[in-house]
């Protein structure tokens, strides 16, 4: 699935499948840790990236299941970042079924 944010869509990606030319990206997993009102650490069983939302108001917590679409960037030490620009509620998504359709899209499709 592609999202577009402006120009360039959005790429759905799983944590350890991000690139190093991906600038958007589409990430759905749990929120694994609040760091403050505005950042905290997304997990999706094949690792974790630092979120900013800075311009946006959270109304999450430590657990809930979202997607994040956002820019990636790199923070201190390399460290990949990712600036939400939309953040959507995913409670309901049986998570363990959207993994396997995404291995099995990225099997067959060029992802």
């Amino acid at each position: 699935m592609l999202i577009t944010m402006g120009m360039k869509p959005a790429i759905q990606r799983m944590i350890k499948d991000i690139k190093k030319d991906d600038t958007k990206v589409q990430i759905t997993g749990y929120i694994d840790e609040m760091e403050d009102k505005s950042s905290f650490l997304l997990q999706d069983s094949t690792g974790k990236i630092r979120v900013h939302a800075e311009k946006m108001s959270l109304s999450y917590s430590t657990g809930d299941l979202i997607n994040i679409l956002g820019e990636l960037d790199y923070g201190e030490e390399k460290e990949r970042v990712l600036t939400a620009v939309i953040i959507q509620n995913m409670e309901g998504l049986n998570f363990e079924y959207y993994k396997q359709l995404y291995e099995i899209k990225k099997q067959y499709l060029t992802m």
